[in-house]
């Protein structure tokens, strides 16, 4: 018996809508706003809302958190231990999102 797999965005893993299943192979998340274009099971691109201009954006701030570190980290030993690991970890969540974006780079490029 054959099971018919619902298809899962692979930006946030919510369930996909089929915008034109049959004609275009197009899948929409009703949650984040990606759009995938399916080959059968394999993504073949995807549009994912405002994709270039998130990537600049983190960029940005990845570039403004580290001079703040760095500023920080120039006062020697009256620096802000609380307020460097508080950076520290917005870093990391800026880096994180980054690639993860980044990771579907090849298909945002396909679409």
């Amino acid at each position: 018996m054959d099971e018919v797999r619902e298809k899962r965005c692979v930006l946030c893993g919510a369930v996909l809508e089929g915008v034109d299943e049959c004609a275009s192979g197009e899948f929409r998340c009703g949650r984040c706003g990606a759009t995938g274009r399916y080959d059968a099971e394999n993504l073949q691109a995807v549009f994912i809302p405002g994709y270039h201009r998130r990537l600049m954006e983190l960029e940005a701030l990845n570039t403004e958190l580290v001079g703040e570190i760095e500023m920080e980290g120039m006062k020697g030993d009256i620096r802000d231990m609380r307020y460097l690991q508080k950076k520290h970890l917005e870093r990391q969540d800026v880096l994180r999102e980054h690639s993860i974006l980044s990771h579907f780079r090849e298909f945002v490029e396909r679409w």
